[in-house]
């Protein structure tokens, strides 16, 4: 996956206000709908590789009304990888992935974050 991508989840309304604030301040990126278009285990382990994560750091564990993840048991990293693949809303979003930085900015003041960039 090259960089200059806003990777996010229609579903999650604080995806979806950070993905028109970035717009707003004219952010060069594109765009990727998980909820429509999903990542492949691939783009999920080579994402992981250059936040310096492991896959189950970029998950939500405590999801309510989801029985996915029994946090007692142990998961490979192609466990989790064909969890967030089966169940995208797992995944801890938007994932915004520049040139030269990649996080995710799944709290609202990553806003300050994003604003630096964009100038």
């Amino acid at each position: 996956m090259e960089p200059n991508h806003f990777i996010y989840n229609s579903r999650k309304l604080l995806d979806k206000k950070l993905l028109g604030y970035t717009k707003a301040v004219s952010m060069d990126f594109l765009e990727r709908d998980i909820s429509k278009n999903n990542l492949t285990s691939t783009q999920l382990f080579e994402l992981a590789e250059k936040m310096n994560k492991k896959l189950i750091d970029m998950i939500y564990i405590n999801i309510p009304d989801m029985d996915l993840i029994d946090v007692s048991q142990s998961y490979s990293e192609d466990d989790i990888a064909t969890m967030i693949i089966n169940n995208p809303d797992i995944l801890r979003t938007p994932i915004v992935y520049l040139e030269d930085e990649i996080f995710i900015a799944d709290d609202i003041m990553d806003i300050n974050k994003i604003e630096e960039l964009a100038h």
